[in-house]
């Protein structure tokens, strides 16, 4: 039995076919490339939103922080009141005390220099608290304004930060879609202004704006006093009981004590000191019965 050296053939057909399989393994590895890549690129250009977010979150920080800053501040007003109202009553008490006891040699000398020393401190304790209280109000006020100025620029950082980063993610996306659209810039903005809201201290005192915009305003610093009034310790509240109790005098069926009370508030509606402003009290009485 005999074979042929040599077979001859036609091998173009597998050719083909090797071809067409590697054809569609590189047509397949390209789009899965470009899937990837498109997913890539529009989750970051969705990453916008969450940009926009966070420059909202910063706006609602601020606001918080510098809420925190005007408690404090206001807290720090009661106490130089408080102060004032205490070295007045302390002067004005120890005088009482240096003119009842100035018939007695030594006890009137030893009271009325009391009294020049309450004086004195009276005279640059007071000038100072009441400075104090000034810049205080003062920062108060820097930090309302810091707050507008923070609200209203959000707006403007917010369009901005989406707009770069759309077009650092995707050039070629049409921004007229973005905050700068018009319906797009309202919605926004109202959710922006209607998330958080600012009151007016002179619209209560006023009784301006109409009773709708008067409520509205009052609720708002009638809750900001009560997180005052609740920031502030014992002292401020009540200064009746910090100094040991004076003994009754008994005198057959005359009785006779000393009382002395204290407080510092907020004022709220009702009084006529102007609302939203400080007042302090300070009293040494006798009360008699019979």
């Amino acid at each position: 039995m005999t074979f042929k050296k040599y077979q001859k053939g036609q091998a173009i057909v597998y050719l083909i076919a090797f071809i067409g399989v590697i054809s569609l393994a590189v047509a397949y590895a390209l789009n899965s490339f470009e899937v990837v890549n498109e997913k890539t690129r529009l989750q970051n250009t969705v990453d916008a939103a969450y940009s926009v977010a966070m420059v909202e979150a910063k706006d609602l920080n601020f606001k918080a922080y510098t809420n925190r800053a005007m408690v404090a501040n206001q807290v720090a007003i009661a106490q130089a009141v408080s102060v004032v109202s205490w070295i007045r009553f302390l002067e004005l008490s120890t005088e009482r005390i240096a003119d009842i006891t100035s018939w007695i040699p030594v006890v009137g000398a030893i009271t009325s220099a009391i009294h020049a020393a309450v004086e004195a401190g009276k005279e640059g304790l007071e000038p100072a608290m009441q400075g104090m209280a000034t810049l205080l109000d003062a920062w108060i006020t820097i930090l309302e304004k810091a707050q507008f100025c923070m609200h209203a620029a959000t707006l403007v950082v917010a369009d901005e930060t989406l707009k770069d980063i759309v077009n650092k993610n995707d050039p070629d996306v049409d921004t007229s879609i973005s905050l700068s659209d018009v319906y797009l810039v309202s919605e926004f903005a109202n959710k922006h202004n209607s998330f958080t809201g600012r009151y007016d201290p002179d619209v209560v005192r006023k009784k301006s704006g109409g009773i709708k915009n008067y409520n509205r305003n009052k609720a708002r610093m009638d809750s900001f006093r009560s997180i005052t009034m609740n920031s502030v310790d014992g002292f401020f509240q009540r200064r009746d009981d910090d100094i040991p109790a004076i003994p009754k005098v008994n005198l057959l069926v005359f009785q006779a004590e000393l009382r002395r009370g204290g407080a510092t508030s907020l004022v709220g509606e009702g009084s006529h000191a102007q609302y939203g402003s400080w007042i302090a009290m300070d009293t040494l009485s006798v009360n008699t019965r019979t």
